[in-house]
């Protein structure tokens, strides 16, 4: 793991491991790199990127399940119950799916950095390129961030050609003080946005509707999606999704919308 996910490293502390606990620690850490490299991946996912059975084999339980009744399956088994699956379940920038073959999720901080690089909002237009020179993180990590971003709402598009690494964005904020854009009743009353937006193109979305109310936002994305339990976003702010499954990789997302009063230029 990264310096940046030093907390990771020290949240195992307290997992009891089989012996020998550095291998162990290594399994988690090749998983959680894998979640993190994918945005998410199922049980199934991780084991077949790890190949424990070929690249972390851990003391006895490796060595009885492969040399002596040679199960590479019995030891890929054991070793995602004793050692992947409380490792992972310890971090705290990864979402454990409620299902064993649901999908687990990464918490991406660098939503958070995002954001705060277009902090305070000022209307603009702001490449992805220049995004990935002012946050420290990898590229593709950038990428993958902005377009959950663009994806859960928190960004808008100004311009979209290319990939999410060649385009235009804007946080979707009014804007304060500075061209005096103000939101119309929010905070006397609140604005709910739902829809169900793809997972592999944030561009492409469907049945959004904006509500009054957060309980006919929600028995929206129900009927739409099939929706059971919206979460919150991890360092985002007043923003819910639901993964709504691998079959057709969409997600549904509830949000608090603001309303704008005033247009603004992005290219000035």
């Amino acid at each position: 793991m990264t310096d940046d996910n030093s907390k990771n490293t020290a949240a195992l502390n307290d997992v009891e491991f089989p012996h020998p606990r550095v291998d162990c620690v290594a399994a988690v850490e090749a998983a959680h790199k894998f979640i993190h490299g994918q945005g998410k991946a199922t049980k199934k996912e991780i084991i077949d990127a790890l190949k424990p059975e070929e690249n972390h084999r851990i003391g006895i339980a490796a060595a009885q399940a492969l040399y002596k009744v040679n199960d590479p399956e019995g030891y890929r088994s054991w070793c995602w119950q004793n050692v992947i699956e409380p490792g992972l379940t310890a971090l705290p920038d990864v979402e454990k799916p409620e299902h064993e073959t649901g999908t687990w999720h990464s918490i991406n901080k660098i939503y958070r950095k995002i954001i705060e690089e277009l902090s305070p909002p000022d209307g603009r237009a702001v490449s992805s390129a220049t995004i990935v020179e002012n946050v420290d993180a990898d590229s593709n990590e950038i990428s993958n961030a902005i377009g959950d971003l663009l994806r859960f709402g928190e960004l808008e598009f100004v311009n979209t050609s290319g990939s999410n690494m060649h385009v235009r964005v804007r946080l979707h904020r009014p804007v304060e003080n500075q061209r005096n854009q103000t939101l119309l009743d929010y905070g006397s009353q609140s604005h709910w946005l739902a829809y169900i937006v793809d997972g592999n193109n944030p561009r492409t979305r469907r049945s959004r509707r904006l509500f009054t109310t957060r309980t006919e936002a929600v028995k929206h994305l129900k009927m739409i999606g099939g929706c059971e339990k919206l979460r919150p976003v991890p360092e985002l702010d007043d923003v819910w999704y639901e993964y709504l499954g691998d079959w057709n990789n969409e997600y549904a997302v509830l949000r608090k919308e603001p309303i704008f009063s005033e247009s603004d230029n992005p290219w000035s």
